[in-house]
């Protein structure tokens, strides 16, 4: 998987079990599973390349979380797949607490987007984020949809630290208070390169124009 640097300043539709359902995130575009580029979640250790992607939402009541749906991917190549996708509160600044309210351990497939049903993740009324954060080693995906934007966040160089605010294109992903179902598969044909070594100097540049920062992206 490529890893580029966005130009723009920093950096789920599918059916529901219940027509009583609340949608609190829905991020997914036109695009099929695999069809577009994404932003990296991967962990290389303390590499600038390491990087974490929270997507944010909001809960009018309290209520509970049933249903995810997260276009996230494995990068090819990657000898391992495996990372961390939970929810955290907002810090109150429109980044994530760094600390997981409920989590679950996945691995990623090429052939299927992460699909997760009666989760019964119980949050009361506010702001939160659906985190990913690669294992050591691994090197994922989150599909972004070309057609959304906004605010999301995203770590530099720390898989859960650092965490910063994005405006770019959104992670696709739903989340639903009822189990969903998933979306029509298309044939994923996911980026074949990393490219190392960009986000540092880009990070660098950016500071000393004392503009906001982007997370790295795949192309």
């Amino acid at each position: 998987m490529k890893t580029v640097l966005a130009a723009a300043t920093a950096i789920f539709l599918v059916g529901t079990s219940s027509s009583h359902a609340t949608i609190l995130k829905d991020t997914i575009g036109g695009d099929t599973y695999g069809a577009s580029s994404g932003w990296g979640v991967q962990n290389v250790g303390s590499s600038p390349s390491t990087q974490s992607i929270g997507l944010g939402f909001f809960a009018g009541t309290s209520t509970q979380v049933n249903g995810i749906e997260a276009f996230i991917g494995p990068q090819p190549g990657s000898a391992l797949t495996t990372f961390t996708l939970g929810i955290m509160a907002d810090n109150g600044s429109g980044i994530p607490t760094g600390t997981f309210l409920y989590q679950t351990n996945l691995a990623a497939d090429s052939a299927h987007p992460v699909l997760l049903n009666n989760l019964n993740w119980s949050i009361g009324a506010g702001s939160y984020f659906l985190v990913a954060i690669a294992d050591f080693a691994t090197l994922n995906s989150w599909q972004f949809n070309t057609t959304q934007t906004g605010p999301f966040a995203y770590t530099a160089g720390d898989p859960n630290g650092n965490w910063l605010a994005a405006n770019n294109y959104l992670p696709e992903a739903i989340i639903s208070t009822e189990n969903i179902s998933a979306v029509p598969l298309g044939n994923p044909t996911l980026p074949s390169m990393v490219l190392g070594g960009l986000m540092m100097g880009w990070i660098a540049s950016r500071r000393r124009a004392q503009r906001t920062q982007a997370p790295g992206r795949s192309a």
